[in-house]
C-alpha cells in the first residue's frame, strides 16, 4: 500500500482523491500517509485545513518513487521475457531440444 500512495503522488491530492484513485479506506490510507511523513517521503501542503489537506512526495520520495518505477519495469520486463523454466536451465545442452 505504501508503493501504491507514493506512486500516485504524482501531483498534490488530498486523502479523499487517493482513496478513491486507490480504492482503500480513510484509516488504512491515513496509516500509511502518516509512515510516509514520519519518513519524509511525502509532506503536508497545508498542515492547518482539517478538510482538503494536500498531499505531495519530497524530494526524498521523488527518488524512491523513481527507483520503485525502474524496479517495475525491469519486473515487467523480465515477466514479458519466454522464460525456460528451471527445467530448461537443467536441460542437457547437448541433447536436442
Amino acid at each position: 500500500m505504501r508503493t501504491r500512495v507514493l506512486l500516485a503522488l504524482d501531483r498534490p491530492l488530498t486523502p479523499g482523491e487517493l482513496r478513491k484513485t486507490l480504492k482503500t479506506s480513510y484509516s488504512q490510507l491515513s496509516d500509511v500517509l502518516r509512515l510516509l511523513r514520519i519518513h519524509q517521503l511525502v509532506e503536508c501542503l497545508n498542515d492547518e485545513a482539517v478538510v482538503g489537506r494536500l498531499y505531495q512526495r519530497t524530494e526524498a520520495g521523488d527518488s524512491v518513487a523513481s527507483e520503485l518505477r525502474l524496479r517495475q519495469r525491469v519486473k515487467s520486463a523480465a515477466e514479458s521475457e519466454e522464460p525456460e523454466g528451471i527445467e530448461g536451465r537443467l536441460r542437457d545442452p547437448n541433447s536436442s531440444r
